[in-house]
């Protein structure tokens, strides 16, 4: 009895990771294959899931479809996980784009000592002329909220904030470019998420427990 139910607590201790990796973020997929309710995939270890897209023209340029939206996924370990965003934000004369772009982040498994804590945020492939602007402002559901920029007297291309320790977040971005008679182009978004590792109470515990069985095996032997 003993060795079955051995055998079934570890057949279920390997079952739990090979079902939070089932689907693994496909670098190289176009946003609009990510969309829809369900889809969930990991980078290293966050789960990524509940995308959402709208996107909207000015001016008469056409808006960015998702299936325009490439994407690579990015993976450094516990210093940044998260995606890389491609498409032609490119707008002259009046014209406008705005792409708004979500999803939620989440330690895979559960928390387990790991939390995110960072968040951050890099606009590339940028430019402007004249009047152009072109930003990308995050919102996270944490309260935080990140900004880049780059048009005539403010350049700031990168941001990066630092929150309490949570075990998901949602994000919410918004892509803009607007020519303003001159022109602005943005071709490239980076979302990045860090961590940090907390002793959880239960692990402390089994240590606690584990460090007391050592001492009395010593006493043992000293007897």
């Amino acid at each position: 009895m003993k060795r079955l139910l051995l055998a079934s607590a570890i057949g279920g201790a390997l079952a739990l990771p090979l079902a939070a990796n089932a689907a693994v973020c496909t670098s190289g997929a176009n946003l609009g294959q990510w969309l829809g309710a369900g889809f969930t995939c990991t980078v290293g270890d966050k789960t990524f899931s509940n995308f959402t897209y709208t996107d909207t023209g000015g001016g008469g340029a056409t808006p960015i479809a998702a299936s325009e939206v490439v994407i690579t996924t990015i993976n450094q370990g516990a210093s940044a996980i998260g995606f890389q965003f491609n498409a032609p934000w490119n707008v002259g004369g009046l014209q406008s784009l705005d792409s708004a772009i979500g999803f939620t982040v989440a330690v895979t498994p559960p928390t387990g000592g790991v939390f995110i804590h960072d968040a951050a945020l890099v606009q590339a492939g940028s430019s402007f002329s004249g009047g152009g602007i072109g930003t990308v402002s995050e919102n996270l559901s944490n309260n935080s909220n990140l900004l880049t920029v780059d048009r005539a007297g403010q350049v700031t291309l990168s941001d990066a904030v630092t929150f309490s320790n949570t075990g998901s977040v949602n994000v919410l971005k918004d892509i803009a470019v607007n020519a303003n008679g001159g022109s602005a182009a943005i071709s490239q978004v980076t979302d990045t998420f860090s961590q940090t590792t907390v002793p959880e109470p239960a692990s402390l515990g089994i240590l606690g427990l584990g460090l007391i069985g050592l001492g009395f095996t010593q006493l043992r032997r000293r007897r």
